[in-house]
């Protein structure tokens, strides 16, 4: 059943993919459509009617127009220069406050260093000390066992004289 149900949604499929390579091909051709319109200058005389729609300039505005495009490139280099050394200020700022905190930790560090040192110093001394003020170990042991022997004999001879 299941391979019927299969074989059957194949078949379904490749009919409706190869439906599309059946349809006619569209004639008709659409309008080239006019993204731009190349400009046109025609000079007028004063009373002419003008042969397009458009803006009228003058000669001192179409002066303008020439000289500010010229001048563009300057005021872009300027902009640019401007942005780039307020960037660079930026960064400069950034980079010294960076300085700023790595040599701070570092000098925190150090005198963590030093402090642990000094403490390590410390304790060697001490440890050298106490190491010095027990030399007599062997007879401290020697001195604790002969009397852990005498108070034994001692306990069992007064414990059998009492009997």
């Amino acid at each position: 059943m299941l391979r019927k149900f299969v074989s059957l949604l194949v078949a379904f499929a490749l009919v409706c993919i190869s439906l599309p390579c059946l349809a006619d091909p569209s004639t008709e051709t659409a309008a080239p459509v006019m993204l731009y319109t190349p400009p046109i200058i025609t000079p007028l005389t004063k009373g002419q009617p003008a042969p397009f729609a458009g803006v009228l300039l003058t000669p001192e505005a179409v002066a303008k127009v020439i000289a500010e495009a010229q001048d563009c490139p300057k005021r872009i280099k300027v902009e640019v220069d401007h942005a780039r050394d307020v960037q660079k200020a930026e960064d400069d700022k950034v980079l010294a406050d960076a300085k700023a905190d790595a040599e701070r930790d570092a000098k925190i560090l150090q005198a963590g260093i030093i402090s642990r040192d000094g403490q390590i110093k410390d304790l060697t001394t001490a440890l050298q000390k106490s190491e010095g003020a027990r030399k007599n170990n062997w007879l401290w042991v020697g001195g604790g066992a002969l009397v852990g022997v005498l108070v034994t004999i001692g306990t069992v001879v007064l414990v059998n004289s009492a009997k």
